[in-house]
């Protein structure tokens, strides 16, 4: 079953079923749930977990083969055939104080296209694969990425395997992320949900927000104050950053939202630094650090609504401080052509 399959009164009604509890309590839960990750899931998602949390595994896909086009986000033992369109180069980061890699590919068939994200040892998988070539995917998972699409993710139970012929002409060329998504903007002004962010703005201000976020790597529930999840107990933390702030460019200011290596990125420190910083009560020394208000960056993003508030808010995928002397280079090159 997919996440189109079922809608969220469907899913309340299970829920209300396998727990015995009233529609306004399960209401509560949902509520509760939201305010928990701090607004980082929408309500449908709290409503899966909410379900999850009494043993109702909601999203799940059987045996059959998908088409592209019919995969969503948040889909289990996602079977399908594709050509190879692409692979990107091996990117490496540091998350954690430990380095790990990242690679993608495009994949098609017929119907659309999708990307496929392979992290780590996962990559030694599509080594030889060969671009071109037709290959069948099964056992995969999907997310949804920070434009909302589905992603694959191979997982420790997915499989590739070449494909000598298959009954379908794939689509030759992948449609560009910005392309699905609105419009790429390079301001703020006039903002919908949906356009693509590129642009140069200053931050203005940064918001006293929690900071720090631990998840359970299994199950990615919140753990609670002793760093234990309610369904595997004590286990091994994932930490995610967040930072609220607001940037300002010529036109207006906007809500923004800095996640992971941005919030590094942005912050001048790692991630075991800035726990530390919170875990001292020294919160104010991140979200008043003078070094960073007042400092042009340039930015990309997606326009998402809040899901407290609806207001329309940047989610941000990539911030670099502005170099202003490689700035004036590029305009006298400019001019000088």
């Amino acid at each position: 079953m997919s996440a189109k399959d079922c809608n969220e009164k469907d899913i309340i009604e299970k829920i209300i079923s396998k727990s015995n509890l009233t529609e306004k309590e399960i209401e509560k839960k949902i509520k509760e749930k939201i305010s928990e990750f701090s607004g980082l899931v929408s309500r449908t998602g709290a409503i899966y977990i909410v379900g999850k949390e009494f043993g109702l595994n909601l999203i799940k896909t059987n045996n059959t083969e998908l088409k592209i086009k019919s995969i969503v986000p948040d889909m289990t033992n996602v079977n399908f055939k594709a050509k190879l369109l692409s692979k990107s180069d091996i990117r490496t980061f540091r998350r954690n104080n430990k380095e790990g890699k990242v690679q993608n590919i495009i994949l098609s068939d017929e119907t659309g296209t999708i990307r496929m994200s392979l992290w780590n040892d996962e990559i030694e998988k599509i080594k030889d694969l060969d671009i071109g070539e037709h290959y069948e995917l099964r056992n995969c998972y999907t997310r949804k990425n920070t434009y909302n699409d589905p992603e694959i993710r191979l997982g420790r139970k997915g499989l590739i395997k070449r494909l000598d012929s298959v009954d379908f002409e794939a689509i030759e060329q992948a449609t560009p992320i910005k392309q699905q998504n609105g419009k790429t903007k390079q301001n703020f002004k006039d903002l919908k949900e949906g356009d693509y962010i590129e642009t140069k703005a200053t931050l203005t201000r940064m918001l006293s927000k929690d900071i720090i976020f631990y998840f359970c790597p299994e199950c990615k529930k919140r753990l609670d104050d002793n760093n234990r999840c309610s369904t595997h107990g004590k286990i091994k933390k994932d930490i995610l950053l967040v930072l609220n702030g607001v940037l300002e460019d010529n036109y207006e200011e906007i809500h923004t939202v800095f996640f992971r290596e941005n919030v590094e990125r942005l912050t001048g420190m790692d991630c075991k630094t800035i726990e530390k910083t919170v875990s001292d009560n020294n919160v104010t020394t991140i979200t008043e650090n003078t070094d960073i208000l007042g400092n042009e960056y340039i930015i990309k993003g997606i326009i998402k609504p809040n899901n407290f508030t609806k207001k329309l808010e940047l989610h941000t995928t990539e911030v670099n401080k502005l170099n202003t002397i490689d700035e004036i280079k590029t305009t006298l090159e400019r001019i000088e052509a």
